[in-house]
């Protein structure tokens, strides 16, 4: 089975975080294997939150996570 491409993760990750009121400039591809495909990871320019993509993750895992994606910016004026 063929899952997402890298460059998709890395597009709904933003997305998701967009859509929670976070702001993230870009995502840093922090390591590769063959394994596990890119692996990922960005911080929210306005708060500690951050999200990771994995590309193919592990049983345990999952391909878009973090407390980004999981919940609001807590500078968002729109929750304020």
């Amino acid at each position: 089975m063929l899952g997402r491409t890298y460059e998709e993760l890395k597009k709904d990750a933003r997305l998701a975080c967009k859509v929670r009121g976070h702001f993230i400039r870009r995502i840093n591809t922090t390591s590769w294997t063959e394994a596990h495909g890119h692996r990922g990871a960005a911080k929210c320019e306005k708060c500690p939150a951050y999200v990771q993509v994995i590309q193919h993750p592990a049983p345990n895992e999952i391909d878009i996570g973090g407390p980004a994606v999981a919940m609001d910016c807590p500078t968002d004026p729109k929750w304020c």
